[in-house]
């Protein structure tokens, strides 16, 4: 399977979808656009150079309620990439134009066809601040059940091809180290299996105040990570990490060890 580029959606229902769009906009600096496709229940997240790797979309009457997000894989064969898919453990929800898919944990994500002859992505740098430079870099996968913990690091390792490392409570997909977004799975051990957006950022409190500020709202602290609601009913985690690697300050890719 050739994945040929990595986004995020941002899944909100009806009553929040427009008050997501406003915040997310504002927070990333980059402008929520129609889709190529002119569907209103979507947003691009467009930064103002590179290829978008955020996106939002409206969850209709017949969908889950609760906000969330997703993981959109862009592949340059729909039908090769779903059965691979399938092969190494996922289910097929529905297909369309694209493909919903479950990995076995239950972590919902959609294959998306996208022609190897089109222009090739470009990534969007991290944007500068007043407090310094940050990113929404990262899709972190929670595992609400240790009994899915090794089956998911399997999986997501061998659906994609990429190096993954793994202990007890953390496992990162290491994505092509020029793309925007990231992977990481956390073992959560209680609950559904979810998914919510990390930022890297190179000065936490003033992009905690800057959040805050534009309407998110504390809610939780960890060793290197602060956790925050944000407007349409979303949880995000900030992170004192490299905002062009992606990387905690100091630490070494796997490709210059």
């Amino acid at each position: 399977m050739e994945i040929t580029w990595l986004t995020a959606t941002i899944d909100l229902p009806d009553e929040t979808f427009g008050q997501g769009k406003a915040f997310w906009g504002a927070v990333t600096g980059y402008r929520p656009n129609l889709p190529p496709f002119n569907d209103p229940n979507y947003a691009v997240l467009q930064p103002q150079v590179g290829t978008p790797h955020l996106w939002l979309q409206r969850l209709g009457s017949d969908d889950e309620a609760d906000p969330r997000v997703h993981l959109d894989v862009s592949v340059t064969d729909l039908s090769a990439a779903v059965s691979h898919a399938q092969s190494v453990g996922a289910r097929l929800v529905t297909r369309t134009s694209h493909a919903i898919m479950e990995s076995p944990g239950h972590v919902p994500f959609c294959l998306i066809p996208r022609d190897s002859s089109q222009e090739a992505p470009e990534p969007a740098p991290p944007v500068a601040w007043p407090g310094g430079r940050s990113r929404v870099d990262q899709a972190c996968l929670d595992i609400g059940s240790a009994e899915d913990w090794e089956s998911e690091v399997a999986f997501w390792g061998a659906l994609t091809g990429w190096r993954i490392d793994a202990d007890d409570q953390w496992a990162r997909l290491w994505t092509p180290s020029s793309w925007p977004l990231r992977v990481l799975l956390q073992r959560r051990l209680e609950g559904d299996s979810t998914a919510h957006l990390d930022v890297s950022a190179e000065d936490c409190p003033a992009e905690i105040a800057r959040w805050e500020a534009l309407g998110a709202r504390t809610v939780g602290e960890g060793p290197r990570w602060t956790v925050l609601d944000t407007p349409g009913g979303l949880t995000a985690c900030l992170t004192q990490r490299e905002p062009d690697s992606g990387l905690l300050t100091g630490a070494v890719p796997p490709d210059a060890i």
